[in-house]
């Protein structure tokens, strides 16, 4: 019985220091290190999100642009059909 319980508890220990093993290397995959100054998965995420961001308010700004400069186009179009019509 005891030499049950002994084996038991080894196999605990081991289970947890390779829990542990584990968990740091997830917790290093996913944090910052300062002593590498390798950056986390956290940060690198929060960086690409952030230049994602960036890009999709370009690519409206530059819709915005395209849509105002293809009014004030034909907007000029028609007045000079006009004149031409108006002279002709």
């Amino acid at each position: 019985m005891a030499e049950m319980q002994f084996r038991l508890a080894a196999d605990l220990s081991n289970f947890f220091n390779k829990q542990e093993l584990f968990n740091q290397r997830i917790s290093d995959i996913l944090e910052n290190d300062e002593k590498t100054d390798k950056k986390g998965l956290v940060y690198e995420v929060a960086e690409v999100s952030k230049r994602v961001d960036e890009i999709e308010i370009k690519n409206k700004v530059t819709a915005g642009k395209i849509a105002v400069s293809v009014t004030i186009l034909t907007f000029i179009g028609s007045a000079v059909w006009k004149l031409i019509n108006i002279f002709d």
